[in-house]
């Protein structure tokens, strides 16, 4: 009478880890399927479209420079007159700035 018992308990076992891995790989496909992608995981594979941290920092060496602020205009009007474009350093490039502008000129030419 055990031997039944035991033999319905270890289906039922195996049966719920099966049921679980395909609920897994079906979440798996459609996650893939919807064009969803892992940040880190697309560092891994060189993903082109997703900056890397050292990307971004030879995209800031090379193309961006600090100008000096007039207190008058804005970092964006700043950057402008000289043909670039302005990254915001704190939180926004619109508003007038005593210190410091950080211009970047186009990286994609």
């Amino acid at each position: 009478m055990n031997l039944k018992k035991d033999h319905k308990e270890i289906i039922l076992i195996v049966t719920s880890v099966l049921f679980v891995g395909m609920i897994g790989l079906l979440l798996q496909h459609v996650a893939i399927d919807n064009g969803s992608s892992n940040v880190a995981g697309a560092a891994i594979s060189l993903d082109s479209n997703t900056p890397t941290y050292s990307g971004m920092l030879y995209l800031l060496q090379e193309h961006c420079s600090s100008v000096e602020a007039d207190g008058i205009s804005s970092c964006d009007k700043i950057c402008e007159s000289s043909g670039t474009v302005c990254v915001p350093l704190e939180e926004t490039c619109s508003e007038v700035n005593d210190e410091q502008c950080f211009c970047c000129d186009d990286a994609s030419e």
